[in-house]
Protein backbone atom coordinates (compact mmCIF):
# COMPACT_ATOMS: atom_id res chain seq x y z
CA UNK A 1 0.00 0.00 0.00
CA UNK A 2 1.47 3.32 -1.10
CA UNK A 3 1.69 6.62 1.43
CA UNK A 4 -0.82 8.10 -0.15
CA UNK A 5 -3.07 5.57 0.32
CA UNK A 6 -2.61 4.53 3.92
CA UNK A 7 -3.32 7.78 4.61
CA UNK A 8 -5.75 8.94 2.78
CA UNK A 9 -4.10 11.90 1.01
CA UNK A 10 -6.17 11.19 -2.12
CA UNK A 11 -3.06 12.50 -4.40
CA UNK A 12 -0.39 10.53 -6.38
CA UNK A 13 2.68 11.22 -6.91
CA UNK A 14 2.65 13.76 -9.81
CA UNK A 15 0.79 15.96 -7.30
CA UNK A 16 3.37 14.75 -4.21
CA UNK A 17 6.78 16.75 -3.54
CA UNK A 18 7.59 13.13 -1.62
CA UNK A 19 8.50 9.39 -2.94
CA UNK A 20 5.06 7.98 -2.22
CA UNK A 21 6.39 4.95 -0.90
CA UNK A 22 5.07 1.55 -0.30
CA UNK A 23 4.24 1.48 3.39
CA UNK A 24 5.19 -2.66 3.65
CA UNK A 25 8.35 -2.88 1.05
CA UNK A 26 11.30 -0.84 -0.33
CA UNK A 27 11.56 0.66 -3.89
CA UNK A 28 14.26 1.17 -5.85
CA UNK A 29 15.43 4.33 -5.54
CA UNK A 30 18.37 5.59 -3.90
CA UNK A 31 19.76 9.07 -2.52
CA UNK A 32 22.18 10.91 -4.38
CA UNK A 33 24.30 12.81 -2.56
CA UNK A 34 25.46 14.80 -5.47
CA UNK A 35 22.07 16.20 -6.31
CA UNK A 36 22.76 18.42 -2.40
CA UNK A 37 25.76 20.44 -4.57
CA UNK A 38 23.85 21.43 -7.58
CA UNK A 39 20.90 23.16 -5.37
CA UNK A 40 21.55 26.87 -3.62
CA UNK A 41 18.68 25.97 -1.77
CA UNK A 42 17.90 26.36 1.78
CA UNK A 43 17.71 22.32 2.10
CA UNK A 44 20.27 21.33 -0.52
CA UNK A 45 22.91 23.53 1.63
CA UNK A 46 22.10 22.33 5.11
CA UNK A 47 22.47 19.08 3.63
CA UNK A 48 25.88 19.23 2.09
CA UNK A 49 27.20 20.86 4.87
CA UNK A 50 26.01 18.33 7.18
CA UNK A 51 27.55 15.48 4.84
CA UNK A 52 30.79 17.99 5.03
CA UNK A 53 30.59 18.69 8.39
CA UNK A 54 30.21 14.57 9.28
CA UNK A 55 33.06 13.35 7.18
CA UNK A 56 35.54 16.37 8.31
CA UNK A 57 35.07 14.96 12.22
CA UNK A 58 35.67 11.30 10.33
CA UNK A 59 38.95 13.02 9.10
CA UNK A 60 39.34 15.04 12.01
CA UNK A 61 39.85 11.11 13.69
CA UNK A 62 41.82 9.93 11.37
CA UNK A 63 44.32 12.91 11.33
CA UNK A 64 44.59 12.58 14.83
CA UNK A 65 45.16 8.61 15.54
CA UNK A 66 41.84 8.22 16.88
CA UNK A 67 40.34 4.82 15.83
CA UNK A 68 38.21 4.44 18.59
CA UNK A 69 36.16 8.05 17.54
CA UNK A 70 36.53 7.45 14.08
CA UNK A 71 34.79 4.01 14.36
CA UNK A 72 32.01 5.45 16.43
CA UNK A 73 31.01 8.03 14.34
CA UNK A 74 30.66 5.73 11.46
CA UNK A 75 29.21 2.97 13.09
CA UNK A 76 25.89 5.17 13.84
CA UNK A 77 24.94 5.03 10.57
CA UNK A 78 22.65 2.45 10.64
CA UNK A 79 19.96 0.79 8.46
CA UNK A 80 17.36 3.69 8.03
CA UNK A 81 14.45 1.74 6.89
CA UNK A 82 11.98 3.72 7.51
CA UNK A 83 12.64 5.53 4.28
CA UNK A 84 12.06 2.78 2.78
CA UNK A 85 13.80 2.93 -0.28
CA UNK A 86 16.39 0.29 -1.57
CA UNK A 87 15.98 -3.26 -2.78
CA UNK A 88 15.50 -5.41 0.29
CA UNK A 89 13.19 -8.42 0.11
CA UNK A 90 10.22 -8.68 1.87
CA UNK A 91 10.19 -5.60 5.19
CA UNK A 92 12.63 -2.85 4.45
CA UNK A 93 16.06 -3.69 5.64
CA UNK A 94 18.70 -1.01 5.05
CA UNK A 95 22.21 -1.56 3.97
CA UNK A 96 23.80 0.58 6.63
CA UNK A 97 27.24 0.44 8.19
CA UNK A 98 27.03 -1.22 11.83
CA UNK A 99 30.26 -1.52 14.16
CA UNK A 100 31.87 -4.46 11.63
CA UNK A 101 31.74 -2.49 8.50
CA UNK A 102 32.49 0.89 10.60
CA UNK A 103 35.64 -1.09 11.48
CA UNK A 104 36.29 -1.94 7.68
CA UNK A 105 35.21 1.41 5.94
CA UNK A 106 37.72 3.42 9.19
CA UNK A 107 40.56 1.13 7.40
CA UNK A 108 39.38 1.79 4.04
CA UNK A 109 39.27 5.33 4.42
CA UNK A 110 42.38 5.59 6.65
CA UNK A 111 44.40 3.74 4.36
CA UNK A 112 43.65 5.41 1.13
CA UNK A 113 45.62 7.74 -1.18
CA UNK A 114 42.66 9.83 -1.87
CA UNK A 115 42.11 11.32 1.63
CA UNK A 116 43.51 14.54 2.24
CA UNK A 117 43.95 15.12 -1.64
CA UNK A 118 41.37 17.38 -3.45
CA UNK A 119 39.75 14.77 -4.92
CA UNK A 120 37.31 13.65 -1.96
CA UNK A 121 35.44 16.94 -1.71
CA UNK A 122 31.70 15.77 -1.14
CA UNK A 123 29.80 12.29 -0.29
CA UNK A 124 29.53 11.32 -4.04
CA UNK A 125 33.21 11.07 -4.29
CA UNK A 126 33.85 8.96 -1.30
CA UNK A 127 31.86 5.85 -3.77
CA UNK A 128 33.83 6.53 -6.77
CA UNK A 129 37.32 6.10 -4.64
CA UNK A 130 36.85 4.11 -1.64
CA UNK A 131 36.53 0.84 -1.65
CA UNK A 132 33.70 -1.05 0.26
CA UNK A 133 31.27 2.34 -0.76
CA UNK A 134 28.44 1.75 -2.90
CA UNK A 135 25.50 3.80 -3.89
CA UNK A 136 23.34 1.56 -1.86
CA UNK A 137 25.83 2.43 1.39
CA UNK A 138 26.23 6.37 -0.04
CA UNK A 139 21.96 6.19 0.04
CA UNK A 140 21.67 5.05 3.21
CA UNK A 141 24.78 6.83 5.05
CA UNK A 142 23.24 10.09 3.21
CA UNK A 143 20.22 9.40 5.20
CA UNK A 144 21.50 9.24 8.71
CA UNK A 145 23.56 12.03 8.03
CA UNK A 146 20.81 14.05 7.11
CA UNK A 147 17.76 12.87 8.97
CA UNK A 148 17.26 15.92 11.16
CA UNK A 149 16.20 17.46 7.51
CA UNK A 150 14.45 14.67 6.52
CA UNK A 151 12.24 14.76 9.63
CA UNK A 152 11.41 18.37 9.42
CA UNK A 153 10.31 18.56 5.51
CA UNK A 154 8.23 14.75 6.86
CA UNK A 155 6.71 16.90 9.32
CA UNK A 156 5.73 19.84 6.76
CA UNK A 157 4.39 17.04 4.25
CA UNK A 158 2.65 15.73 6.79
CA UNK A 159 0.73 19.11 7.24
CA UNK A 160 0.30 19.91 4.05
CA UNK A 161 -1.36 16.77 3.29
CA UNK A 162 -3.42 16.25 5.96
CA UNK A 163 -1.75 13.45 7.78
CA UNK A 164 -2.03 12.59 11.42
CA UNK A 165 1.00 12.65 13.00
CA UNK A 166 2.11 9.96 16.16
CA UNK A 167 3.39 12.16 18.89
CA UNK A 168 7.05 11.78 20.46
CA UNK A 169 8.37 8.57 18.32
CA UNK A 170 11.95 7.96 18.75
CA UNK A 171 13.84 10.31 15.94
CA UNK A 172 16.61 7.54 15.31
CA UNK A 173 20.57 9.29 15.93
CA UNK A 174 20.92 12.78 14.04
CA UNK A 175 24.03 14.69 13.58
CA UNK A 176 24.19 17.48 15.99
CA UNK A 177 26.82 19.58 13.55
CA UNK A 178 27.24 22.14 16.72
CA UNK A 179 28.85 19.47 19.20
CA UNK A 180 29.41 17.25 16.24
CA UNK A 181 28.35 14.23 17.70
CA UNK A 182 25.11 12.04 17.58
CA UNK A 183 22.24 12.35 19.54
CA UNK A 184 19.05 11.20 20.05
CA UNK A 185 15.60 13.17 20.28
CA UNK A 186 11.40 12.43 19.94
CA UNK A 187 9.15 14.16 17.71
CA UNK A 188 6.16 13.85 16.29
CA UNK A 189 6.44 11.37 13.24
CA UNK A 190 3.86 9.51 10.80
CA UNK A 191 2.97 5.78 11.78
CA UNK A 192 2.01 3.18 9.81
CA UNK A 193 2.24 -1.39 11.00
CA UNK A 194 3.70 -0.34 14.02
CA UNK A 195 6.91 1.65 12.21
CA UNK A 196 7.51 5.40 12.04
CA UNK A 197 8.14 6.30 8.27
CA UNK A 198 10.55 9.26 6.83
CA UNK A 199 9.25 10.59 3.73
CA UNK A 200 11.99 11.80 0.71
CA UNK A 201 11.96 14.59 -1.52
CA UNK A 202 11.74 12.89 -4.80
CA UNK A 203 14.01 15.24 -6.58
CA UNK A 204 16.98 14.08 -4.50
CA UNK A 205 16.43 10.58 -5.30
CA UNK A 206 17.89 8.11 -8.58
CA UNK A 207 17.32 4.75 -9.90
CA UNK A 208 20.44 2.51 -8.64
CA UNK A 209 22.05 2.30 -12.21
CA UNK A 210 22.16 5.99 -12.63
CA UNK A 211 24.44 5.89 -9.51
CA UNK A 212 26.42 2.72 -9.85
CA UNK A 213 27.75 3.39 -13.33
CA UNK A 214 29.40 6.49 -12.33
CA UNK A 215 32.36 4.80 -11.63
CA UNK A 216 32.58 2.28 -15.03
CA UNK A 217 31.25 5.32 -16.75
CA UNK A 218 33.89 7.73 -15.77
CA UNK A 219 36.61 4.98 -16.16
CA UNK A 220 35.31 4.28 -20.10
CA UNK A 221 34.54 7.73 -21.05
CA UNK A 222 37.35 9.93 -19.52
CA UNK A 223 40.13 8.13 -17.99
CA UNK A 224 40.20 5.07 -20.80
CA UNK A 225 39.87 7.55 -23.82
CA UNK A 226 42.92 10.16 -21.94
CA UNK A 227 45.14 6.86 -21.94
CA UNK A 228 44.65 6.16 -25.40
CA UNK A 229 45.39 10.06 -26.56
CA UNK A 230 48.29 9.80 -24.31
CA UNK A 231 49.63 6.33 -25.62
CA UNK A 232 49.24 7.91 -29.19
CA UNK A 233 50.89 11.29 -28.62
CA UNK A 234 53.52 10.06 -26.91
CA UNK A 235 54.39 6.75 -29.34
CA UNK A 236 53.97 5.25 -25.81
CA UNK A 237 54.30 0.91 -25.71
CA UNK A 238 50.50 0.62 -26.32
CA UNK A 239 50.85 1.51 -29.66
CA UNK A 240 50.02 -1.41 -32.20
CA UNK A 241 50.55 -1.12 -36.29
CA UNK A 242 47.72 -1.95 -38.31
CA UNK A 243 47.11 -2.43 -41.87
CA UNK A 244 44.11 -0.14 -43.24
CA UNK A 245 44.98 -1.68 -47.23
CA UNK A 246 48.24 -0.33 -48.36
CA UNK A 247 48.05 1.87 -45.10
CA UNK A 248 49.51 1.53 -41.42
CA UNK A 249 47.44 3.30 -38.72
CA UNK A 250 48.59 3.35 -35.11
CA UNK A 251 46.25 2.46 -32.70
CA UNK A 252 45.50 1.33 -29.15
CA UNK A 253 43.18 -1.49 -28.48
CA UNK A 254 41.35 -0.79 -25.67
CA UNK A 255 41.39 -4.61 -24.03
CA UNK A 256 45.31 -3.29 -23.65
CA UNK A 257 44.52 -0.42 -21.59
CA UNK A 258 42.30 -2.44 -19.49
CA UNK A 259 44.84 -5.15 -18.83
CA UNK A 260 47.46 -2.69 -18.01
CA UNK A 261 45.44 -0.07 -16.20
CA UNK A 262 42.44 -2.10 -15.14
CA UNK A 263 39.57 -0.03 -13.82
CA UNK A 264 39.80 -0.22 -9.62
CA UNK A 265 39.19 2.41 -7.21
CA UNK A 266 43.21 2.25 -6.56
CA UNK A 267 43.99 2.87 -10.03
CA UNK A 268 41.60 5.76 -10.45
CA UNK A 269 42.86 7.14 -7.13
CA UNK A 270 46.32 7.30 -8.92
CA UNK A 271 45.36 8.50 -12.06
CA UNK A 272 43.22 11.51 -10.90
CA UNK A 273 45.62 12.32 -8.44
CA UNK A 274 48.17 13.33 -11.49
CA UNK A 275 44.95 14.30 -14.10
CA UNK A 276 42.47 15.99 -11.63
CA UNK A 277 41.21 18.17 -14.64
CA UNK A 278 39.93 15.17 -16.03
CA UNK A 279 37.68 14.14 -13.23
CA UNK A 280 36.40 17.80 -12.60
CA UNK A 281 35.48 17.46 -16.43
CA UNK A 282 33.78 14.51 -16.03
CA UNK A 283 31.73 16.09 -12.62
CA UNK A 284 30.71 19.03 -14.68
CA UNK A 285 29.51 17.02 -18.06
CA UNK A 286 28.27 13.81 -16.65
CA UNK A 287 27.28 14.19 -12.87
CA UNK A 288 23.94 16.17 -13.70
CA UNK A 289 21.16 17.12 -11.82
CA UNK A 290 18.18 15.43 -13.48
CA UNK A 291 15.25 14.48 -11.19
CA UNK A 292 13.59 10.90 -11.28
CA UNK A 293 10.55 11.02 -13.72
CA UNK A 294 6.67 10.34 -12.18
CA UNK A 295 6.50 8.31 -14.86
CA UNK A 296 8.96 6.20 -13.88
CA UNK A 297 8.12 5.64 -10.65
CA UNK A 298 4.59 4.16 -12.12
CA UNK A 299 6.75 2.29 -14.72
CA UNK A 300 8.64 0.59 -11.69
CA UNK A 301 5.26 -0.02 -9.88
CA UNK A 302 3.85 -1.57 -13.27
CA UNK A 303 1.58 1.16 -13.32
CA UNK A 304 0.16 3.33 -16.75
CA UNK A 305 0.90 6.88 -16.37
CA UNK A 306 0.22 9.48 -19.10
CA UNK A 307 0.64 13.26 -18.33
CA UNK A 308 -1.75 14.33 -20.72
CA UNK A 309 -4.66 11.94 -19.36
CA UNK A 310 -3.75 12.57 -15.98
CA UNK A 311 -3.36 16.73 -16.59
CA UNK A 312 -7.13 16.11 -18.10
CA UNK A 313 -8.42 14.29 -14.57
CA UNK A 314 -6.81 17.55 -12.30
CA UNK A 315 -8.81 20.24 -14.79
CA UNK A 316 -12.06 18.16 -14.15
CA UNK A 317 -11.02 18.23 -10.94
CA UNK A 318 -11.13 22.17 -10.73
CA UNK A 319 -14.08 22.49 -11.94
CA UNK A 320 -15.97 20.18 -9.14
CA UNK A 321 -14.37 22.42 -6.31
CA UNK A 322 -17.40 25.10 -5.91
CA UNK A 323 -16.24 28.67 -5.46
CA UNK A 324 -16.99 29.97 -1.61
CA UNK A 325 -15.38 29.63 1.86
CA UNK A 326 -17.29 26.41 2.80
CA UNK A 327 -15.04 24.93 0.22
CA UNK A 328 -11.86 26.82 0.66
CA UNK A 329 -9.78 24.24 2.05
CA UNK A 330 -10.47 21.69 -0.79
CA UNK A 331 -9.58 24.90 -3.40
CA UNK A 332 -6.37 25.51 -1.24
CA UNK A 333 -5.12 21.60 -1.22
CA UNK A 334 -6.03 20.94 -5.01
CA UNK A 335 -4.08 23.96 -5.83
CA UNK A 336 -1.05 22.64 -4.03
CA UNK A 337 -0.96 19.55 -6.30
CA UNK A 338 -2.00 21.19 -9.39
CA UNK A 339 1.57 23.39 -8.88
CA UNK A 340 3.18 20.67 -8.16
CA UNK A 341 2.25 18.74 -11.21
CA UNK A 342 2.55 22.08 -13.11
CA UNK A 343 6.28 23.44 -12.23
CA UNK A 344 8.07 20.35 -10.76
CA UNK A 345 10.75 20.13 -10.01
CA UNK A 346 11.62 24.53 -10.60
CA UNK A 347 9.64 24.81 -7.55
CA UNK A 348 9.60 22.25 -4.93
CA UNK A 349 8.95 21.57 -0.97
CA UNK A 350 5.37 23.35 -0.76
CA UNK A 351 4.52 23.93 2.66
CA UNK A 352 1.19 25.18 3.90
CA UNK A 353 0.71 28.31 6.07
CA UNK A 354 4.61 29.01 6.54
CA UNK A 355 4.98 31.37 9.36
CA UNK A 356 6.44 34.60 9.05
CA UNK A 357 7.52 37.51 11.22
CA UNK A 358 7.65 36.03 14.54
CA UNK A 359 4.49 33.92 13.20
CA UNK A 360 2.82 37.36 13.56
CA UNK A 361 1.43 36.06 9.64
CA UNK A 362 0.79 33.10 7.74
CA UNK A 363 1.31 32.24 4.04
CA UNK A 364 -1.16 30.16 2.30
CA UNK A 365 1.87 28.16 0.70
CA UNK A 366 5.29 28.51 -0.20
CA UNK A 367 7.61 26.90 -2.42
CA UNK A 368 11.22 26.40 -2.61
CA UNK A 369 12.68 27.62 -6.06
CA UNK A 370 15.19 25.11 -6.95
CA UNK A 371 14.59 25.80 -10.71
CA UNK A 372 18.39 25.01 -12.68
CA UNK A 373 16.97 26.94 -15.90
CA UNK A 374 14.37 29.11 -17.28
CA UNK A 375 11.81 31.67 -15.74
CA UNK A 376 11.74 30.46 -12.51
CA UNK A 377 15.66 30.65 -12.34
CA UNK A 378 15.73 34.04 -13.91
CA UNK A 379 13.57 35.07 -11.06
CA UNK A 380 16.20 34.10 -8.46
CA UNK A 381 19.26 35.63 -10.13
CA UNK A 382 17.31 38.86 -10.34
CA UNK A 383 19.57 41.07 -7.95
CA UNK A 384 16.08 42.68 -7.71
CA UNK A 385 13.93 39.63 -7.25
CA UNK A 386 15.91 37.01 -5.61
CA UNK A 387 12.95 34.70 -5.89
CA UNK A 388 14.49 32.02 -3.29
CA UNK A 389 10.76 30.86 -2.32
CA UNK A 390 7.50 31.87 -4.26
CA UNK A 391 4.92 32.89 -1.82
CA UNK A 392 1.18 32.03 -3.22
CA UNK A 393 -2.38 32.93 -1.58
CA UNK A 394 -5.09 31.38 -2.58
CA UNK A 395 -8.27 32.79 -2.86
CA UNK A 396 -11.80 30.69 -3.32
CA UNK A 397 -13.95 33.60 -3.84
CA UNK A 398 -16.75 34.36 -6.39
CA UNK A 399 -15.88 38.06 -7.11
CA UNK A 400 -12.61 39.00 -8.76
CA UNK A 401 -10.04 39.51 -5.85
CA UNK A 402 -9.66 43.24 -4.29
CA UNK A 403 -6.65 45.55 -3.40
CA UNK A 404 -6.71 43.86 0.30
CA UNK A 405 -5.99 40.26 -1.41
CA UNK A 406 -3.09 41.98 -3.35
CA UNK A 407 -1.33 43.98 -0.56
CA UNK A 408 -1.62 41.06 2.01
CA UNK A 409 0.08 38.63 -0.67
CA UNK A 410 2.85 42.01 -1.23
CA UNK A 411 2.95 42.24 2.68
CA UNK A 412 4.76 39.20 2.54
CA UNK A 413 7.62 39.65 0.64
CA UNK A 414 11.03 40.63 1.79
CA UNK A 415 14.54 40.39 0.73
CA UNK A 416 15.48 37.23 2.26
CA UNK A 417 11.88 35.38 1.26
CA UNK A 418 12.39 37.63 -2.43
CA UNK A 419 9.69 39.17 -3.89
CA UNK A 420 7.53 37.47 -5.97
CA UNK A 421 4.28 35.82 -5.26
CA UNK A 422 0.78 33.74 -7.29
CA UNK A 423 -2.34 35.43 -6.41
CA UNK A 424 -4.59 32.47 -7.20
CA UNK A 425 -8.32 33.13 -7.75
CA UNK A 426 -11.41 31.30 -9.22
CA UNK A 427 -12.23 33.97 -12.02
CA UNK A 428 -11.59 37.25 -13.34
CA UNK A 429 -14.44 39.35 -14.14
CA UNK A 430 -12.57 42.67 -14.96
CA UNK A 431 -8.71 41.15 -16.05
CA UNK A 432 -7.90 44.71 -16.38
CA UNK A 433 -8.88 46.02 -13.22
CA UNK A 434 -6.84 43.04 -11.45
CA UNK A 435 -4.04 44.41 -14.05
CA UNK A 436 -3.62 47.00 -13.00
CA UNK A 437 -3.52 45.97 -9.12
CA UNK A 438 -0.60 43.49 -9.87
CA UNK A 439 1.18 46.65 -11.83
CA UNK A 440 0.43 49.54 -8.96
CA UNK A 441 2.39 47.00 -6.67
CA UNK A 442 5.11 46.42 -9.01
CA UNK A 443 5.45 50.53 -9.68
CA UNK A 444 5.14 51.09 -6.06
CA UNK A 445 8.57 48.81 -5.89
CA UNK A 446 6.51 46.66 -3.52
CA UNK A 447 7.62 43.32 -5.39
CA UNK A 448 5.37 41.20 -7.96
CA UNK A 449 2.19 39.91 -7.94
CA UNK A 450 1.26 37.49 -11.15
CA UNK A 451 -2.91 36.80 -10.88
CA UNK A 452 -3.94 33.39 -11.89
CA UNK A 453 -7.29 32.07 -12.11
CA UNK A 454 -8.82 28.75 -13.05
CA UNK A 455 -8.89 29.58 -16.73
CA UNK A 456 -5.09 29.99 -16.64
CA UNK A 457 -4.81 27.01 -14.78
CA UNK A 458 -6.82 24.96 -17.43
CA UNK A 459 -5.04 26.52 -20.03
CA UNK A 460 -1.28 25.78 -18.32
CA UNK A 461 -3.05 21.57 -17.82
CA UNK A 462 -3.94 21.95 -21.45
CA UNK A 463 -0.75 22.55 -22.80
CA UNK A 464 0.33 19.13 -21.01
CA UNK A 465 -2.49 17.30 -22.09
CA UNK A 466 -1.80 19.11 -25.63
CA UNK A 467 1.89 17.24 -25.04
CA UNK A 468 3.22 20.60 -24.82
CA UNK A 469 4.45 20.89 -21.66
CA UNK A 470 7.20 22.89 -22.45
CA UNK A 471 5.03 25.37 -22.60
CA UNK A 472 3.56 25.75 -18.97
CA UNK A 473 5.73 28.57 -17.62
CA UNK A 474 4.98 30.96 -20.54
CA UNK A 475 1.77 31.91 -19.31
CA UNK A 476 3.33 33.03 -16.07
CA UNK A 477 6.35 34.84 -17.56
CA UNK A 478 3.70 36.79 -20.16
CA UNK A 479 2.06 38.17 -17.17
CA UNK A 480 5.20 39.01 -15.53
CA UNK A 481 6.29 40.96 -18.21
CA UNK A 482 2.90 42.84 -18.35
CA UNK A 483 4.02 44.25 -14.82
CA UNK A 484 7.12 46.01 -16.63
CA UNK A 485 5.26 47.84 -19.48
Amino acid sequence: MLFSQAFNIGKSQPELDFVDIDVDLDFPLYFDPSTFLDGDDEFSKDCADDIYDFFDAVMEAIRQGDRHRGVELLAALREPNDTHLGVSKGKPAGRGLGPGQAAKVYRSLAGSKAIGTSLITDLSDYAMFIDGIGPDKISDITTNIIRERLLTYTIEQCDLNGVQLHPSLPSGLVWDRKNRKWKQKYVDRPYYDDAPILLVPKRYVKWQGAVSKRTRSYYKSFVRNFIKEEQLRTNGPLVSVIKRGKREEKVVLLGDIEKKYPGTKKFLVEFSSKHPNEYEKFKKTVIKHNPVADAAIFEERDEEFFDPEFAEGLIGALKAVPAGKRHASDYHRLIVGILQFLFYPALTAPRIETPINERRKLIDITYVNAADVGFFRRLRDDSDIKARWVMVECKNYFDDPKNPEFDQLAMRFSNLRGQFGLLLHRSSKDRQAILARCKDIAQAGKGFVVAVDDDDIIYMLGEIAAHRRSNVSRLIETRFSELLS
